[in-house]
């Protein structure tokens, strides 16, 4: 019993990571915990976020991928080791300008079928791992403060949000198929990201719900786009092997 105890807490824990186990009312919440489409069901873990962030910059190195092992927990409440490398949504100029933001994919050494996509910055992290045959899994910012993360599963409830996808994706897809000429044009085996530059725009209310007020504040807004920028390129890496740029 001793053997099993000392096991489950040594799970939860690292010097990045520990289960935080406070009244989920005790916490003044980040404001994106108050929207609709929030997960009911999450785990919430304290982040020391210096450890960690000394680890991801260690390896920022435009001349070879470099690579580093670091822990995240899992939606289970359990933590789980990534071999991740820097893969930046900036063009090298901007991401001069900005060293402090930085992107990341990974892939799972606990799990091996996942893959991940990290963003970091002044404001913290967030994360979006995509397992084989389960649910996709992230961790955001929980508490205002950004020290306590939430850890939850993809989750979506038909019907909930003002606005439900009704295209069924499958039989979308077959229409399509049957409009489109038949070819005998081979698709690219290189095992090769295409990347492209992005032209992105941002209004005022974008600038706002990020903290920014004026132009001066330009890497608030930065670390938004970067923190967004992330995740689609972790589907558009997955589903067309196309990268984006900022």
């Amino acid at each position: 019993m001793f053997a099993f105890i000392t096991t489950l807490g040594f799970a939860q824990s690292d010097r990045f990571w520990s289960e935080n186990y406070g009244a989920r009312g005790s916490f003044v919440t980040d404001k994106a915990v108050a929207r609709q489409s929030f997960p009911k069901e999450f785990k919430l873990f304290n982040l020391n976020i210096e450890p960690l962030r000394q680890e991801l910059f260690s390896i920022v190195d435009q001349s070879s991928r470099r690579t580093a092992v670091i822990s995240l927990p899992n939606a289970a409440g359990t933590l789980e080791q990534f071999e991740v490398y820097e893969a930046s949504n900036f063009a090298a100029p901007l991401q001069a300008r900005f060293p402090e933001i930085r992107a990341y994919s990974g892939r799972g050494i606990t799990d091996k079928a996942a893959t991940l996509k990290l963003s970091i910055s002044p404001q913290g992290i967030q994360t979006m791992v995509f397992r084989s045959e389960k649910a996709n899994e992230f961790i955001e910012p929980y508490s205002i403060d950004h020290k306590v993360y939430a850890v939850f599963e993809s989750q979506r409830d038909k019907g909930r949000l003002p606005w439900t996808c009704s295209t069924e994706d499958q039989q979308y897809n077959s229409s399509l198929r049957s409009q489109m000429p038949s070819t005998n044009i081979v698709g690219s085996s290189a095992g090769e990201l295409k990347t492209m530059r992005l032209a992105q725009s941002c209004n005022g209310e974008y600038a706002n719900w990020f903290g920014a007020t004026s132009s001066a504040q330009v890497a608030l807004v930065l670390a938004g786009f970067n923190a967004t920028l992330t995740r689609c390129n972790g589907c558009y890496e997955k589903d067309l092997a196309l990268h984006l740029n900022l």
